[in-house]
């Protein structure tokens, strides 16, 4: 189970660290979770369409959402002692995580998800470990 706690971490720090496109330039998605926490707080959410991205305005946003709950619901399974509660909320995590991705990916073009490829490798690894490997380390 601690090789399986490790990788969670490494993901929930590859997720952060995923390239957004931001007006001229780039960010991590971190910071534009920040900004949408942020601001969602004063209740004045405004965000730009970075870079031209056709629907950007809509999608990353909630790509950003979704990525943070993932993040959280990773967090809270990293806590858990049973191992069935432990495999659900990582599993929720890693799904959550996973449609962020896909939100990003649909608001931008195909760079996004050559940006999202570490992420992508430790979600697959980390979702086999979780659904194949789990029962056994348990028992």
């Amino acid at each position: 189970m601690k090789h399986t706690n490790q990788l969670i971490v490494i993901a929930i720090i590859t997720n952060m660290l995923i390239l957004v496109p931001a007006g001229h330039g780039i960010g991590v998605m971190i910071i534009l979770e920040f900004m949408l926490f942020s601001s969602g707080l004063w209740k004045e959410l405004v965000f730009v369409n970075p870079g031209g991205y056709t629907g950007g305005s809509i999608y990353i946003p909630a790509s950003a959402l979704l990525s943070m709950l993932g993040q959280l619901l990773l967090i809270i399974g990293l806590f858990q002692r049973n191992h069935r509660k432990k495999k659900a909320w990582s599993l929720a995590g890693l799904l959550a995580g996973a449609g962020g991705l896909i939100y990003y990916v649909g608001a931008c073009d195909g760079t996004a998800l050559a940006m999202s490829i570490p992420y992508i490798f430790l979600f697959l690894l980390l979702l086999a470990r979780i659904l194949f490997t789990d029962a056994e380390e348990a028992a």
